[in-house]
């Protein structure tokens, strides 16, 4: 008979399991969340130190933490993530 609960892989802690999803802002997203457009956003990566980087996820396919804008665009705070 099968166990219904069974113990997790060695090396597996089930309690530091994360439980978050990481979710991303494409570039031809970001005006309809932040009201900023996809050429400022974008310029504002050269030349601001401070906005965040985007995040390559394969060739053409990119975007940015939505807790890194919320942070730049103080949605959030810094001790709050």
């Amino acid at each position: 008979m099968r166990c219904k609960n069974p113990a997790p892989v060695r090396g597996q802690n089930r309690k530091h399991t994360l439980n978050h999803t990481l979710q991303i802002v494409r570039p031809g997203d970001i005006q309809g969340i932040y009201s900023v457009f996809r050429s400022t956003a974008l310029r504002w990566e050269q030349i601001k130190p401070d906005f965040p980087k985007r995040i390559r996820f394969s060739p053409g396919v990119t975007g940015w933490r939505r807790s890194d804008l919320d942070r730049f665009f103080g949605l959030i705070s810094e001790d709050q993530q």
